[in-house]
């Protein structure tokens, strides 16, 4: 903008000002950009274009699930982990030191080892139930459900035709020690006594 004053040409000084408004702005700019991509970087901030977290499933509900499958009969699908069996396996996904989803775990296993095909794939499946049972012992080693289903486990483990005299003596041995562990924690729990009582029987009876 200019004034004419005689014959002299004044410039007013508005114009000026403003550019120098304009290039503050855009330094305020840059260095809001480069502080914002060093706090990405660092992790300090997320990034809003991430997709939003997907609520996780609680242990109790794969534990509810499992449940019903078992009800329904379904302990283990070949075709799918659709299942009993894989219902605990999603449990303990989500939460590996959970005694309960182990112990009932073991049972399931136990139970669906009289499923197999042969000796050989019903011994595995009762050894993968004793780790099971094993495990949610040594989580919670005095918790009366867990020590009940691993007396329950070794039982079965006893009662196959694929391990030595002595090994069928060390499983019966083990057996009795923690049922009698879970029937003194917990006298009233019904699984213990049932569990004790099974681990008394000879177990050729079941085969």
């Amino acid at each position: 903008m200019k004034r004419v004053l005689g014959k002299r040409l004044i410039f007013n000084q508005t114009k000026s000002r403003s550019n120098s408004y304009r290039v503050l702005l855009w330094i305020v700019w840059i260095l809001g950009g480069v502080w914002l991509l060093l706090g990405l970087e660092r992790g300090e901030m997320a990034s809003p274009f991430l997709p939003t977290p997907t609520p996780t499933r609680t242990t109790d509900s794969y534990l509810m699930e499992a449940q019903a499958y078992f009800d329904a009969g379904k302990l283990d699908d070949p075709l799918s982990d659709q299942d009993a069996i894989g219902a605990y396996q999603r449990a303990l996904q989500v939460d590996p030191q959970n005694s309960r989803a182990w112990a009932e775990l073991a049972r399931i296993q136990t139970y669906s080892s009289s499923l197999m095909s042969s000796d050989q794939e019903r011994l595995d499946r009762l050894q993968e139930a004793l780790q099971s049972s094993q495990r949610a012992v040594e989580i919670d080693p005095d918790n009366s459900l867990g020590n009940a289903i691993h007396a329950f486990v070794l039982d079965w483990n006893a009662s196959s035709n694929l391990i030595s005299a002595d090994q069928r003596e060390d499983y019966l041995v083990r057996a009795e020690a923690a049922a009698n562990r879970a029937y003194l924690m917990d006298p009233e729990y019904a699984w213990a006594m049932a569990f004790y009582c099974d681990v008394l029987l000879d177990p050729e009876e079941r085969n």
